[in-house]
């Protein structure tokens, strides 16, 4: 069967996010003792806790009935580059907090054989897992985004962006499902006007339970676009080191799949181009880090041409893998976003 573990909606203001077990949960092969959630998390994904960032800037507190997740705005003084907005998450169908391990805290509710849901604060945003036990009985999980009425959700890419009056609130990032074994289980996103259900298959592969579905809210940066997102594109595909600020890209654009031996001051930031993607009014490339590049294998990063009404936007949403501090600090941060600054600014003066 196909549980729906995850729906993400838009409306009256506020992004919603609904974990449901849609038909309860299937039990396949074998499934181990019940144990706190982020044990079972660590057990499923053993490097997921190389990713958290414990930082003091993001507050997790309970209040009314729920619990609330506080994710500040950036503040940067970068030419181009627009306010960083941050976002308020409320997790309605949990109360408690029950343990904090590592920088990571899990919550649940009043249900003792509901999911728990593990929070993992990260340089670009904020993990969400929910462990589900063999016992779940809980029929939803759900999460409210406070945004300005009239939000909405738009694609990027594999991910979707929450969007108003020409600012981007943020990113749902690409989901993720493995079982208590480790084995990856497939998942996509399924989009019904303004909703995402994050379907996890579970008839495919035997399944040990508990399963670990994520989802992800990220910062993006987004910064001011003159010219039409083909134009930029006709731009990089005429001379693509012409006006992508890194030393060791090459002059042609690279095609899907094409290695770039990338540098910085002596430092690699070899990737790999992982894809393209054109359509009316938008254009984006895509990086994923290589184990030659200093933010850690499996980092990635999306760049964005994107024109909304009448809003030209260039954004860049990246996922940071190594969050040792030396790396994934302020002055590294305003370091990337500077440079950004200038790829927008070759465009727009060309």
């Amino acid at each position: 069967m196909r549980n729906k573990f995850l729906s993400s909606s838009v409306s009256a203001g506020l992004a919603v996010a609904m974990i449901t077990l849609t038909g309860g949960v299937a039990h396949a092969g074998n499934s181990g003792s019940e144990q706190p959630a982020i044990s079972s998390l660590l057990d499923a994904v053993p490097n997921i806790a190389d990713q958290t960032f414990e930082s003091t800037d993001i507050e997790i507190v309970e209040t009314g009935g729920a619990i609330e997740v506080n994710l500040p705005e950036q503040i940067y003084a970068i030419e181009g580059l627009l306010p960083v907005q941050g976002a308020t998450l409320r997790i309605n169908t949990a109360n408690s907090i029950d343990e904090t391990i590592g920088g990571m805290t899990a919550t649940s509710g009043d249900d003792v054989q509901g999911p728990t849901t593990v929070l993992q604060p990260t340089g670009a945003g904020l993990n969400l897992f929910t462990v589900i036990n063999e016992h779940a009985s809980a029929e939803e999980v759900s999460f409210t985004f406070n945004v300005p009425e009239g939000t909405v959700l738009i694609e990027s890419g594999e991910d979707y962006q929450l969007y108003s009056d020409g600012v981007v609130h943020g990113t749902v990032g690409k989901p993720h499902a493995v079982d208590a074994s480790g084995v990856s289980l497939p998942v996509s996103y399924e989009r019904r006007d303004n909703s995402l259900f994050l379907n996890v298959d579970t008839q495919s592969v035997a399944v040990s339970y508990p399963i670990v579905a994520q989802a992800s809210w990220g910062y993006t940066y987004q910064y001011d676009l003159q010219k039409e997102p083909n134009t930029a594109r006709a731009l990089l595909m005429s001379c693509f080191n012409c006006y992508f600020p890194v030393p060791g890209a090459p002059r042609s654009f690279p095609p899907t799949g094409a290695i770039l031996p990338l540098n910085v001051a002596g430092f690699p930031f070899e990737v790999k181009m992982a894809r393209t993607y054109t359509a009316t009014n938008y254009f984006h490339f895509f990086f994923t880090a290589t184990k030659n590049h200093i933010d850690g294998y499996g980092s990635d990063i999306l760049f964005e041409f994107k024109k909304v009404g009448t809003v030209k936007l260039f954004t860049v949403t990246a996922n940071v893998m190594n969050n040792s501090p030396w790396v994934n600090n302020d002055v590294y941060r305003t370091g990337a976003l500077l440079n950004w600054a200038l790829f927008v600014s070759n465009i727009n003066r060309a």
